[in-house]
């Protein structure tokens, strides 16, 4: 949501902030039709006032995937033995005997590659419009949405496709 102001300050607090009323009378002079509705920049009383947040900004929509490989390398460590059984077999619950499970192989050493993709469809999330109508751009768009809450940061233009590539050694 965001506020629409008239962008004067009429009653003298330095506040800029003031809100238009319903426009009743469309041919009263200032007033201005959008298509959230008309309003009257100059209320005289009895008039309603909008209320705050009255306007509801643009979507937002963003599409993000990550997709990451381990390869692992090094001499083989064996797997520690499990605990003997009569005939090494393992017992289950229901008395069935079956053969010790397989250890994967365990390796010192890792690689990992990892991407991180932000806004993968690249779609343009505008920021809220201006709310001021005295400014020449009431109504538009003038700025992006970046990332939404979470997501990499690094500062840069707002909502952008983003890629990020890690290598990663373990040891």
């Amino acid at each position: 949501p965001f506020n629409i102001t008239t962008g004067r300050d009429t009653n003298g607090d330095t506040f800029f902030s003031e809100r238009p009323a319903f426009a009743t009378d469309l041919t009263r002079p200032g007033v201005i039709v959008t298509p959230l509705g008309a309003f009257d920049p100059n209320p005289v009383p009895g008039q309603t006032i909008i209320p705050r947040n009255f306007g509801n900004g643009p979507h937002f929509a963003s599409v993000n995937i990550g997709l990451e490989k381990v390869f692992k390398f090094g001499r083989a460590i064996p797997p520690k033995a499990a605990p003997a059984s009569p005939g090494g077999a393992v017992v289950s619950a229901t008395g069935e005997q079956k053969p010790p499970p397989k250890q994967p192989i365990q390796r010192p050493y890792s690689f990992g590659l990892s991407v991180y993709i932000s806004n993968i469809l690249n779609h343009t999330n505008k920021g809220n419009p201006v709310g001021n109508m005295a400014s020449p751009f009431f109504l538009q768009s003038t700025s992006t949405n970046s990332n939404f809450i979470f997501g990499p940061g690094g500062g840069g233009s707002g909502g952008n496709r983003l890629m990020t590539v890690r290598l990663r050694l373990g040891f």
